[in-house]
């Protein structure tokens, strides 16, 4: 009786999701991706080519978390080339190539660690699949810790 009771507008501070970024070309691949990313607890920004992944990027200055990528989007870059431009401006985002191919393009950028990890097509069950974007942004972020995001100050009143 002489303990106070939490009040209900008491709440639990949640951590802020996490931005994604997905490019895939095939639409019932990204929408089935989205929800099960989204499910997952990520804030998924969906695209379907590389050069709407890279316009994605500049947009927030490379503030995503993580960014899965198809291999194969026509027209344009593959998703190997884009994982080199990523690595060349943000190397702290994990990169993770989706594909159900085997290319020498995709052996040559997984050893040279421009492509983080490999999920293949059809991809893990969605638990398994959260599991290997975590993991790889944890490595990602002990070798390339992300740049700390402070929001500025909101303007002054006027007087």
């Amino acid at each position: 009786q002489g303990v106070m009771a939490a009040t209900t507008t008491e709440k639990k501070a949640k951590a802020p999701k996490q931005r994604l970024l997905l490019a895939e070309d095939h639409d019932a691949n990204r929408k089935i991706l989205s929800k099960i990313l989204q499910s997952k607890g990520y804030r998924v920004k969906a695209v379907v080519n590389a050069a709407k992944a890279m316009a994605a990027l500049e947009k927030k200055d490379g503030d995503y978390a993580i960014c899965l990528c198809d291999q194969i989007m026509p027209p344009g870059a593959t998703g190997t080339e884009l994982a080199v431009d990523v690595r060349k401006r943000w190397p702290y985002i994990p990169f993770l190539l989706l594909t159900g191919i085997e290319d020498e393009a995709v052996a040559k950028a997984v050893s040279a660690g421009v492509v983080d990890q490999v999920v293949p097509k059809p991809g893990p069950d969605p638990d398994q699949l959260a599991v290997i974007l975590e993991r790889t942004r944890l490595e990602r972020a002990k070798k390339y810790p992300p740049p700390v995001r402070v929001k500025p100050d909101p303007p002054a009143p006027s007087s």
